[in-house]
């Protein structure tokens, strides 16, 4: 069975300026390039994304959960400056640096479940 994406999603993704996307038959949306929605003062992630082949910045909003954000990430994955207290939901494969610094972890948050390729940085 196909799976659509809502005409919010839609609108969503077109005001975030993602336009070049494929969705797959999980409904997960994948992107070749960057995906940048970084600033936008998003209290949550309104899609899946599953595959982002370049980097990924979803640093300065008001995330608590990486719901949403992709399950892999080509290139840098940036959460930093949110207010997370897990990493749960975020990616499981990260080609480059995963930042997270200046969130809610009391202590360095468990990623022993993510393939980082690059460096991890989670203190502020």
């Amino acid at each position: 069975m196909m799976v659509s994406l809502t005409s919010a999603q839609i609108k969503w993704l077109k005001d975030m300026n993602i336009t070049d996307y494929s969705v797959d038959a999980e409904g997960f949306v994948n992107v070749d390039k960057n995906v940048d929605i970084s600033s936008k003062h998003l209290k949550v992630i309104p899609v899946k994304f599953g595959y982002v082949g370049g980097d990924f910045y979803c640093y300065h909003n008001n995330l608590s959960s990486l719901q949403g954000a992709p399950r892999e990430v080509g290139g840098d994955f940036n959460c930093k400056e949110n207010t997370l207290t897990s990493l749960q939901g975020g990616p499981r494969e990260v080609g480059g640096d995963f930042y997270c610094n200046h969130n809610k972890f009391t202590s360095e948050p468990d990623h022993s479940f993510i393939n980082i390729d690059g460096d991890f940085m989670w203190k502020a």
